[in-house]
């Protein structure tokens, strides 16, 4: 069979080409709004650019966070080895720094999780130095944030220990809810039996603390159940002798 020879289309049937009609209709359009397209596109690729450096600068703050943090945490093992070995002047000297370092993390990165790490430790060492207050207060701007659970039983945990060491009956009442909060949290959680424990322990000095001899018994057999070390026990014995 002979092939046909297609016809060429002639000018006015090219004009009613509907390939040819939206070609023309599209470049009318871009002609008549090239500024508006201009600036829309310019929008975009801003857009682009400004959501990019935001992302590079999260990363940067999370990764400023977790240095401070495992820079801070490093120093204070430091202090604790110190101390364990009895030098005093290097235990003090590395308390103070990590302090700095914690506090200046926290600082410049409250929303993040290492910035809230780095407020507990902080928190930690100014127990340690015998400033309640100034643990309490910093405490309580992290708690009032809202934290993750693990930094928020941790944080219940140092502000009930501050406030026991401040000693009054509000502080004790206050100490023993912070405790009772950490117990919550932990629920049936096996991961978090060592924190239960740390709790019951709380409540049971502070019911001591209360004249609630019968309460202090229960929660220290509790606290001794999911954890057997009698390092507390002996601890807590010496400490009811003494006030006898």
């Amino acid at each position: 069979m002979a092939n046909r020879t297609r016809k060429r289309l002639s000018k006015t049937e090219l004009k009613k080409d509907p390939v040819y009609d939206g070609l023309e209709k599209g470049l009318v359009f871009v002609k008549a709004r090239y500024k508006e397209l201009l600036g829309g596109l310019l929008v975009l690729i801003l857009a682009i650019v400004v959501i990019n450096v935001l992302v590079s600068a999260s990363k940067k703050a999370e990764e400023s966070a977790m240095a401070g943090f495992i820079t801070a945490s490093g120093i204070y093992d430091q202090a604790m080895r110190a101390a364990a070995s009895g030098d005093a002047r290097t235990t003090i000297q590395a308390l103070d720094a990590c302090n700095a370092m914690a506090m200046e993390t926290w600082n410049q990165h409250p929303q993040r999780s290492w910035g809230r790490r780095c407020a507990v430790l902080a928190s930690k060492v100014m127990i340690l130095q015998g400033n309640n207050d100034q643990a309490i207060t910093i405490l309580g701007e992290l708690l009032a944030a809202g934290p993750a659970k693990d930094v928020e039983m941790s944080a219940q945990i140092h502000m009930a220990t501050a406030l026991e060491n401040r000693g009054s009956r509000q502080d004790l009442e206050n100490a023993a809810a912070g405790y009772r909060r950490v117990l919550e949290l932990a629920g049936d959680n096996p991961d978090f039996t060592p924190v239960a424990a740390e709790a019951m322990m709380g409540l049971s000095r502070v019911s001591w603390a209360m004249g609630d001899a019968g309460g202090a018994e229960e929660w220290l057999g509790r606290s001794l159940e999911l954890n057997p070390d009698t390092t507390a026990f002996i601890g807590y014995s010496l400490a009811r002798l003494n006030v006898r």
